[in-house]
């Protein structure tokens, strides 16, 4: 029982938190007030402050936390060494948005709000870059074994993934029709094709 105060304090921190994440999804940074957020959490603004001490610390809270999740998750699809499946994973993940909608929805508002915050902007750049490194290394070595083409640099195929992934990750919570399941995954793999060596892949034909 000794640990159990500590426990509660985690649990009560996670329930602010993703009240804090469904105001930002319906009412984005600004609208999302501490009375909001208390609101539904179902609590009062003093039990809130008592975990956040204000909506700038609360906001840096969230920032951080999916900046620990984009970081493991970089992690997790370089680890095998496999270019095409990190890859596959890249292009894969705005697929996952109706699983996370509250997570994809901080993640556009963070976008949103970068375009007015330099130093904001930095850190999510100093992300992005270090994943297309990960990747890159990932690509070179592959184009190495002769299992992706190397008639392009491993950077310029990188960001033709990535800006694919990125693309679709902003209009398909928007056209859901022209970005459903089914089709997404055959662009996926036509983009995965792409990257094949050209005579395998038949397009020097």
């Amino acid at each position: 029982m000794r640990g159990r105060p500590l426990a509660d304090a985690e649990e009560k921190r996670a329930t602010l938190v993703g009240a804090a994440l469904r105001v930002i999804q319906h009412r984005g940074f600004e609208g999302a007030s501490m009375r909001r957020i208390a609101v539904e959490a179902g609590c009062t603004t003093g039990v809130l402050t008592h975990y956040f001490a204000n909506k700038e610390d609360l906001i840096e809270h969230l920032i951080q936390d999916m900046f620990s999740t984009i970081d493991a998750w970089q992690t997790e699809i370089t680890a095998n060494g496999d270019a095409y499946l990190a890859l596959q994973r890249i292009l894969e993940a705005p697929m996952a948005a109706g699983e996370h909608s509250e997570a994809w929805s901080l993640w556009y508002q963070l976008l949103l709000k970068a375009r007015q915050d330099a130093a904001l902007a930095k850190r999510i750049n100093v992300r992005a870059r270090q994943l297309n490194r990960a990747l890159e290394r990932l690509v070179k070595e592959d184009q190495g074994r002769g299992r992706i083409r190397n008639d392009q640099t491993a950077d310029l195929l990188v960001e033709m993934v990535v800006s694919v992934a990125e693309g679709w990750s902003l209009m398909a919570p928007v056209d859901p029709e022209r970005f459903r399941t089914e089709r997404c995954h055959r662009l996926v793999h036509s983009v995965l094709e792409g990257l094949r060596p050209v005579a395998e892949s038949g397009l020097g034909r």
